[in-house]
């Protein structure tokens, strides 16, 4: 009897180390609660790879929660988060693009500021690390600016699998969404044909960390 437990134990702990294909080593974990058309679509469930991506995956919390928590923050990302202006948190704001491969939200990139990345805890845009993890369905990514490699406070949610070269990808994931796949699949139908404008409203309305390790 012991022996059949500990061989069903070892199946389940080898179905929990790989999910869609990725390491289940999360340092962190947090619930994304997605609004569509105002209606509560529920959680997305993402793990964070703070051993491969620390500098990512710190900046994803510091924005994650909001600014009232931001004390509870400090302490466990070692960082004095009241002297850094601007701060930012995506929650209760528009997913503003949606293509058939992924979307995309928080502070996007654009001419207007040089490129720079707008706000992160790093006082603007930093170098991406690097890391073997590909662009999976529901791979937390950023998109590397192609002239210097660096990024800024723009995520994106990865709705299908996309093309991905190694450690040369213009892509750098630094979490996984592990829970309520079906949810991106009903996302995919809101993607735009043309410019990624999604064809309904959808939004990120809490961001709720869950986990710390």
């Amino acid at each position: 009897m012991m022996q059949r437990f500990i061989f069903l134990l070892a199946i389940l702990l080898n179905l929990l180390e790989n999910i869609n294909g990725l390491p289940f080593n999360f340092t962190h974990r947090a619930n994304l609660t997605v609004y569509v058309d105002g209606q509560n679509r529920g959680d997305l469930a993402i793990g964070l790879y703070g051993h491969e991506a620390p500098k990512a995956v710190m900046n994803f919390l510091s924005q994650c929660e909001s600014r009232k928590e931001h004390k509870n923050l400090e302490n466990i990302l070692k960082l004095n988060l009241t002297d850094i202006e601007n701060k930012f948190s995506f929650t209760n704001k528009a997913i503003y693009k949606m293509f058939d491969t992924h979307m995309q939200f928080g502070d996007y990139f654009s001419e207007k500021n040089n490129w720079k990345g707008n706000v992160t805890i790093f006082g603007g845009s930093y170098y991406s690390e690097i890391n073997d993890y590909e662009t999976e369905i529901g791979a937390l990514a950023q998109e590397r600016l192609e002239e210097n490699g660096h990024v800024g406070s723009e995520y994106t949610i990865f709705l299908k699998k996309a093309s991905f070269d190694g450690r040369q990808s213009l892509w750098h994931v630094f979490g996984v969404v592990y829970q309520n796949l079906d949810l991106l699949k009903y996302l995919f139908y809101t993607a735009s044909e043309n410019d990624g404008t999604p064809q309904r409203s959808v939004k990120i309305m809490n961001c709720k960390i869950t986990q710390y390790k």
